[in-house]
């Protein structure tokens, strides 16, 4: 018995090990095709993915907006109406539910809002074009404190000015720039007197983009811009009105020398041969708005600012002593010269026009030097 077990076991191990060997390629062989299928199946979640996004992307903002009501509809005509058909439906509309003109109708008010926006975005052709293009609303392009950036304007406007300018660019098919835009507004019409704000749509006006210092693939991006110095931009995530506002404060342009601890004789002499504008002040921080008013003048004076120590002690101590306590002090000296030419001072929370106007007076009272001089 013990025998016949083992040559059954002997017989039956002696085929088995060929089947064996068989089986290894054979596995092998099933693994790799495994392999090469699962290969091919991240290949094409891969696509499909990136082929999804693409589409999202332009048509995330028509999705949203879908939900409002349709502005041709509101308007009660075809999407492809002519101009002159917009406006006649307008009118029409307008008669048929303006409140002073209808008495007791609940819902005319709102009807009217509605006529009337989608007017203001239809009548208009270049809002007209975003809103077919997004299938959206034109609410979040609209800007009454920034102008509008194109490749045509850029140079003109943004490369050849003197000014601050706070550009964004934004995108209808982005939800950020949607979000974004009543902070932006806010921001722009607080910090209008100080800076100059254009924005670049990224739909409409791409090739703006292609002229900015930097290259922009996220929007809304916010960048400051100003001749000779360097670019700021905007960390991203603070879009704050408040945000915006401490970025600005903090980066805007400083164009004055400073003369703090000492050195405005050999300052002035240094410059002679330029106008000069000198400014005495309380604190080495300058406000954002005097920063402005000294960047408006730097095309005129050479400016630099000073404590009272440091002017006293270069010899202006007669106007530093007739100054009100507080306030900033502007000395301004005619080219080739170091004697005083005229002076002016800025109170405490003095409005920025009021502010220009002391220093603009300033430079009349010089300008007759200057001319003299050219």
């Amino acid at each position: 018995g013990d025998e016949d077990s083992d040559g059954l076991s002997d017989v039956s191990s002696e085929p088995e090990a060929p089947e064996a060997v068989t089986k290894e390629p054979a596995e092998a062989e099933e693994r790799g095709s495994m392999g090469t299928c699962c290969v091919i199946l991240v290949v094409i979640l891969f696509v499909a993915t990136f082929a999804l996004r693409i589409l999202e992307e332009r048509h995330n903002v028509g999705d949203l907006v879908r939900q409002e009501e349709d502005l041709y509809e509101a308007l009660e005509v075809v999407s492809d109406a002519a101009p002159s058909e917009i406006k006649r439906a307008y009118r029409r509309l307008a008669l048929m539910y303006h409140p002073d003109k209808v008495r007791n109708c609940d819902h005319c008010g709102e009807k009217f809002r509605k006529v009337s926006q989608a007017y203001e975005t239809l009548s208009d052709p270049d809002k007209r074009k975003v809103y077919d293009l997004s299938g959206g609303s034109y609410e979040s392009l609209r800007s009454a404190a920034s102008v509008r950036l194109t490749a045509q304007n850029y140079q003109g406007m943004v490369l050849q000015s003197r000014d601050v300018w706070v550009i964004q660019t934004f995108s209808e098919v982005q939800d950020a720039s949607r979000r974004a835009a009543a902070h932006w507004e806010q921001f722009a019409a607080d910090m209008k007197k100080v800076a100059r704000f254009g924005r670049i749509d990224a739909n409409l006006d791409n090739d703006a983009l292609r002229l900015l210092p930097i290259s922009v693939r996220l929007h809304p991006t916010i960048l400051m811009v100003a001749k000779g110095h360097p670019v700021e931009i905007l960390p991203l995530g603070d879009l704050t009105v408040g945000g915006m506002k401490k970025w600005l404060n903090k980066n805007y342009p400083i164009v004055a020398e400073s003369l703090w601890d000492g050195g405005v004789s050999e300052w002035l002499e240094r410059w002679q041969h330029k106008a000069r504008l000198l400014v005495v002040t309380s604190s080495q921080d300058q406000s954002t708005m005097l920063r402005a008013l000294l960047l408006k003048l730097s095309s005129i004076y050479q400016v630099a600012y000073t404590s009272a120590a440091a002017a006293t002690e270069a010899g202006l101590g007669k106007q530093v002593e007739s100054a009100t306590a507080g306030a900033v002090l502007a000395i301004s000296f005619a080219p080739l010269s170091t004697k005083v030419h005229g002076s002016a001072q800025l109170i405490k929370k003095t409005p920025f026009e009021k502010a220009w106007a002391t220093l603009s007076e300033l430079h009349y009272k010089l300008e007759p030097v200057l001319t003299r001089d050219n």
